[in-house]
């Protein structure tokens, strides 16, 4: 029996639609999806099923009647009672992605699922994860469950963090095929991204923006052979740099960040704020390397995320420091650059000159973080 999948989405979100389309075809095999929408053109449909011809794949148009409204039902429950021939379907959203076999889903073990319900923190209510994600079984026919609630089925969300991200592995270490699968999935089974900020979003506002974006950019002929699981491994290979620093600001003030940017183009620099981000902040973006993350919590699921993703840290910003993060990032094991005029703290940092600039450039340009680490006397796990 396939797998079937209800998807309710409407004509402006193909790209999304699609993206989670890859992240479930990757990872699974005999499936049958269900979309419901508001007018996509058939000319789409059409691309779809032809490129999915050889992966055993279904897919299933619903247009929905604009007079749903008054039929009071929702458009899951107008799919399920008219078009599911599937004994359990499972209901998406296109704001999601999948990382793994969704056989566990199936089973209503929804365990590894994970709803980020706002710009900072992922869902920690317990009371469910809304009618997107459901396993709906229907074993009696369908025409006796016409009054049935999706309600009925509601299944508490359970967030572990600590089988979250694990500690990242430089890019280009191993080849992708040489990497042991045995060591399990490290993402949530299934990320929605359930706030108005998305990873598609010019700013860097949600956690695990990478991933939805390592199945964005996915080819269609890359799905042919299923992975169990997303790795961090193929997240990283979409990074086109070779390390990543960042730093946490109140202030604008960064010292000589713009010629490190300029400096060091194969360096990824991030710059977070618990705060709104000013005008001149935003201007950095011209710079193909530096991404913006405002309003970012330390006790956030995201800066979690940077501290984890970064190779190194920059305590370059004039003013107080955030909260500890430097402590933060010591406690981390990662390298900490400063300036004299900029230090906050004494916690092993490489500190430099203002005048000395290019000395932190060719620091960074030839960064090896074992070295550096113990050149610095931190002792790296």
């Amino acid at each position: 029996m396939k797998k079937a999948l209800i998807v309710v989405a409407q004509v402006n979100q193909i790209q999304e639609l699609e993206t989670l389309l890859k992240s479930v075809i990757l990872h699974n095999q005999n499936l049958h999806f269900y979309i419901a929408h508001d007018g996509i053109a058939k000319q789409w449909f059409t691309k779809i099923r032809k490129r999915l011809t050889r992966m055993a794949v279904e897919v299933t148009s619903v247009r929905l009647p604009e007079n749903l409204a008054q039929l009071e039902v929702s458009p899951f429950r107008y799919t399920l009672d008219h078009y599911v021939v599937e004994e359990n379907v499972l209901l998406l959203s296109p704001d999601m992605v999948v990382t793994a076999n969704l056989e566990p889903v199936f089973k209503k073990d929804l365990g590894n699922i994970l709803t980020i319900s706002n710009v900072q923190n992922q869902d920690h209510s317990g009371t469910g994860v809304g009618d997107q994600i459901r396993v709906i079984s229907h074993h009696i026919p369908k025409s006796a469950q016409v009054n049935h609630s999706l309600l009925e089925d509601n299944v508490v969300d359970k967030v572990s963090i600590g089988s979250l991200m694990k500690r990242k592995k430089r890019k280009g270490a191993d080849n992708l095929t040489d990497v042991e699968m045995e060591k399990g999935p490290v993402y949530p089974i299934i990320i929605h991204y359930d706030t108005p900020s998305k990873p598609w979003d010019e700013l860097r506002l949600v956690p695990y923006q990478a991933v939805w974006w390592y199945y964005a950019n996915l080819a269609w002929d890359e799905l042919l052979s299923t992975s169990p699981f997303l790795l961090e491994k193929q997240v990283d290979s979409l990074s086109n740099y070779d390390f990543v620093g960042w730093v946490y600001t109140y202030s604008d003030e960064l010292l000589h960040l713009e010629t490190l940017a300029r400096e060091l183009p194969n360096i990824g620099f991030v710059i977070a704020a618990p705060t709104e981000i000013s005008a001149t902040l935003m201007n950095l973006l011209v710079y193909p390397n530096i991404s913006l993350a405002p309003g970012v919590a330390r006790d956030s699921l995201l800066y979690e995320e940077i501290v984890r993703e970064a190779d190194f840290y920059l305590d370059i910003n004039n003013y107080a420091e955030v909260g500890t993060v430097v402590a933060d990032m010591a406690a981390a094991g990662k390298p900490i650059l400063a300036f004299e005029e900029t230090k906050h703290g004494d916690y092993g940092q490489k500190t430099f000159s203002p005048d000395n600039l290019f000395l932190m450039i060719e620091t960074i340009r030839h960064l090896e973080v074992d070295s550096l680490l113990f050149s610095i006397g931190i002792n790296h796990q």
